[in-house]
């Protein structure tokens, strides 16, 4: 993955290639502008499937069907419990369903965290971000959102914001 811009986190550089003062910078509202395209090495032997980048925070996929996410957490946006700035990709869980549709109780690290009930072989398809919510869209046609919803923007029907997903189903009611 390569990137560039102004950085608060959802860059994922290496920090040991970076000066104190930029990693304050980084660290502090302020954030830090990367002028050139950096390489991030944590996705070297990776294979990246949809990456999706909001305001200040990022969401990727992987082939593997795992779901990283990195960058300024105030909303629930990266989908981890809390809403503390994640400054290296980190993994997010999830928990399996049954047949049944019921969580088997047992969470795993692997596919998608703010997708708590995600079936044994569904996987991300495409991922979308805002400035402060994330959005995927699974291969059995089910959405979830996550993260600021001051507006609605998730699609539930409220506008609490959320660190966990709900589903909602694409179907008839959503094609025009």
């Amino acid at each position: 993955m390569i990137s560039w811009g102004w950085n608060v986190g959802q860059l994922a550089l290496d920090q040991k290639d970076l000066t104190k003062e930029q990693i304050e910078a980084i660290e502090s509202v302020r954030g830090l502008n990367v002028t050139t395209p950096k390489r991030s090495p944590f996705f070297d032997n990776i294979k990246i499937a949809s990456i999706a980048a909001g305001g200040s925070h990022t969401v990727l996929s992987t082939k593997e069907g795992k779901l990283y996410s990195f960058g300024v957490n105030q909303s629930g946006q990266l989908g981890h419990s809390g809403t503390e700035t994640v400054y290296d990709p980190k993994e997010v869980e999830y928990e399996e369903i049954d047949s049944h549709g019921k969580p088997k109780g047992a969470k795993f690290y692997s596919i998608l965290a703010p997708i708590r009930h995600l079936k044994k072989d569904e996987r991300v398809q495409e991922l979308a971000a805002g400035d402060r919510h994330s959005l995927a869209l699974t291969d059995m046609n089910r959405i979830f959102a996550w993260g600021q919803n001051y507006n609605g923007q998730l699609g539930l029907g409220h506008t609490a914001s959320q660190n966990r997903s709900e589903e909602r189903r694409v179907g008839k009611e959503c094609r025009s």
